[in-house]
């Protein structure tokens, strides 16, 4: 049996660590696959008590990110908003961080989600997680 995709390791650990119910600590899981390395992590936003996931990406470089947004047609607002995205910040974090409204970062999401086609941010970081994964060269022929 061959080795689930990175996307397909992501969706479950996302969807096991929405899950765990644990003792209020906040768990966290961390893969790596060719090279690239992702931390994903449950939290609740301000008290609101709904879960949701955080993750990190190492290795995905600017060239490697810049065309993955030409590849799903993103606006460079857009991938400015995706960066924060995948580095774990909320909507507040990154209105603030962009120093846009709130209602803004939402319609660059929705942006964002229908160009992906996803419905989630945690659809959206795995998409982008597939997207962005290092493409193995084929292995030179052995004659």
């Amino acid at each position: 049996m061959s080795d689930p995709s990175f996307a397909a390791q992501i969706a479950d650990a996302v969807r096991a660590l929405m899950l765990d119910r644990g003792d209020g600590q906040a768990p966290s899981v961390e893969l790596r696959v060719d090279g690239l390395r992702a931390w994903l992590f449950r939290a609740r936003i301000d008290g609101s008590g709904e879960p949701y996931v955080l993750a990190r990406f190492e290795s995905a470089t600017a060239g490697e990110l810049s065309a993955t947004a030409r590849r799903f047609g993103l606006s460079p607002a857009e991938v400015v908003v995706l960066e924060a995205l995948l580095d774990g910040k909320s909507n507040r974090e990154i209105a603030g961080r962009l120093h846009l409204s709130i209602d803004t970062v939402r319609s660059h999401l929705r942006h964002i989600y229908s160009k992906l086609d996803v419905h989630t941010r945690a659809q959206a970081i795995v998409v982008t997680a597939a997207a962005l994964r290092p493409r193995r060269s084929p292995s030179p022929d052995k004659r």
